[in-house]
């Protein structure tokens, strides 16, 4: 997962603009070597933007990326005379699937994510539209017993995690059940089919901890965090804090998306669910086999 990657830049960029005024130059450099300028237009469209800043320079719109673990490129305009406008958009939506949006002849900059640009040209047309012969419909559990405390980074640095797993189950949705042991972690894993295009938000409850992935289908080592929580939320519960909530994420119809989970257990209680809301605003919970597939 890239998380270790997108730390190290932002600490790098963190670090040269705190002494921005001094060392413009330094910044603009560390603007140029994660980003690529791609376009010069319009404004975003509401669809494609995750949030919006006033900023000083374009440097800076580039370090508000780099915190936000889902933008993937972002739009700058030049204030003058000190004008108070909101002119970075942060964008979660690659320039290729931004089709005609933005791309008119004003006076906005559009930035897209170097890494995101290397994957976009190793794509092969079309790629994602197909599900690999190897996958069926539902979701793979892999489990890890004996694993004590309640937080999912004692998963992580396990020995035996990701790939020595103790135990493998398919479900029938992105959800475990309750009461199914104590002191275990696990990692679930699937292809989700988006039935639209649009802006869909991911949704998770668990006991005790977890985080929630997502990523491009041909690129399973480029997952993003999306959901993070260090806290018991309550089974199907929705509302016990806001970071049970993604933010927006763009997918097209019938195209093919990744999406995990980690959940680590210490004792008694003991779950993981994940919904989605669509475009059209139906909020589906939790998500169901016919719209994912695992690798046999």
């Amino acid at each position: 997962m890239m998380v270790s990657g997108r730390i190290n830049s932002l600490y790098v960029c963190t670090m040269t603009l705190m002494f921005f005024s001094t060392e413009q130059l330094q910044a603009q450099k560390c603007l140029q070597s994660y980003f690529k300028k791609r376009h010069i237009g319009d404004s975003l469209s509401a669809l494609h933007v995750i949030s919006n800043h006033s900023v000083s320079s374009e440097a800076l719109c580039s370090h508000y990326c780099l915190k936000e673990e889902i933008c993937v490129g972002f739009n700058y305009k030049e204030k003058h005379n000190n004008e108070c406008i909101e002119n970075c958009q942060l964008s979660n939506s690659k320039y290729d699937d931004m089709k005609k949006d933005g791309r008119g002849n004003g006076d906005w900059v559009y930035f897209e994510e170097i890494q995101t640009i290397k994957s976009n040209n190793s794509d092969t047309k079309g790629e994602d539209n197909f599900l690999p012969v190897n996958r069926a419909a539902g979701v793979k559990m892999k489990i890890w017993f004996n694993i004590t405390d309640d937080s999912v980074d004692k998963l992580y640095s396990d020995p035996r995690y990701p790939d020595d797993h103790d135990n493998l189950t398919i479900l029938s949705s992105f959800d475990t059940g309750q009461k199914f042991a104590d002191n275990y972690g696990c990692k679930l894993s699937a292809l989700y089919k988006a039935l639209e295009t649009g802006n869909y938000t991911l949704s998770a409850a668990c006991d005790n901890t977890c985080d929630v992935f997502w990523g491009e289908m041909r690129n399973s080592t480029n997952q993003k965090r999306i959901i993070s929580l260090r806290m018991t939320t309550g089974y199907k519960q929705w509302n016990k804090t806001p970071k049970q909530q993604s933010k927006p994420i763009y997918m097209e119809k019938d195209r093919f998306y990744r999406i995990e989970a980690a959940l680590k257990e210490g004792l008694k209680d003991d779950y993981l669910i994940i919904g989605v809301q669509q475009p059209n605003g139906t909020f589906v919970v939790p998500i169901p086999s016919k719209q994912l597939f695992y690798e046999m």
